[in-house]
């Protein structure tokens, strides 16, 4: 009993960290994570270049993959955790409600925390199922974010940081689906690699285009 605890330091802390900070921007009306520590725009934009293709990658080659181990499951969706974390910091403001903003949070994290964490494992069956409808509604999402953007529909470089927060809410989800059935895999890993595509395209051009 005495390894669990020091197991679920870490995860524990890093989610209550991670929604304490987020909880104040919420309040304020703004769709940003004020964070304690000081990190230059340039030093946060190469983190999340780096972390978008991780996950994007996963997603263009989860129909050639099996089921992924934990460790690597847990490696993506920590990665899809930071991205989504980064994008808030770096995004100054987004075209979504604040409640949407907050639960797309919420739902780029928890992958990462059950993966990650030992006490999680008995609320797997339930993770598996409802995996595919959050990536569904993260697809979804971050699709009619994209469109808007790149069709003049609204303010840009908002709708593009809007997007892509909510596509790794959603591929975030990906690592957890196990083996579904044979027509699931036919409609949810093309979307999510075409979801991926999009991703990458929005990520750069918000994050390095809008930066000069």
């Amino acid at each position: 009993m005495g390894r669990l605890p020091r197991r679920l330091t870490i995860p524990a802390a890093t989610v209550f960290f991670l929604v304490t900070t987020a909880v104040p921007a919420q309040a304020q009306h703004e769709h940003t994570i004020t964070v304690p520590i000081s990190l230059g725009p340039l030093t946060l934009r190469i983190a999340l270049l780096y972390a978008v293709p991780a996950v994007a990658g996963f997603a263009l080659l989860r129909g050639f993959l099996g089921v992924p181990s934990r460790r690597t499951a847990a490696f993506v969706c920590a990665s899809a955790a930071v991205a989504v974390v980064l994008e808030l910091m770096l995004s100054g403001k987004l075209g979504l409600p604040n409640q949407v903003a907050f639960f797309a949070f919420l739902a780029g994290v928890f992958p990462a925390f059950h993966a990650i964490a030992p006490v999680s494992r008995p609320l797997t069956p339930y993770v598996t199922r409802a995996a595919p409808f959050v990536l569904a509604a993260g697809s979804i999402g971050a699709a009619i974010a994209f469109t808007r953007a790149w069709t003049a529909a609204g303010e840009q470089t908002a709708l593009l940081h809007s997007g892509v927060i909510l596509g790794l809410a959603g591929l975030a989800w990906l690592p957890l689906l196990g083996n579904p059935a044979r027509m699931v895999r036919f409609i949810v890993f093309p979307a999510a690699g075409a979801l991926a595509v999009a991703l990458l395209a929005a990520a750069a051009q918000a994050t390095v285009a809008a930066a000069f």
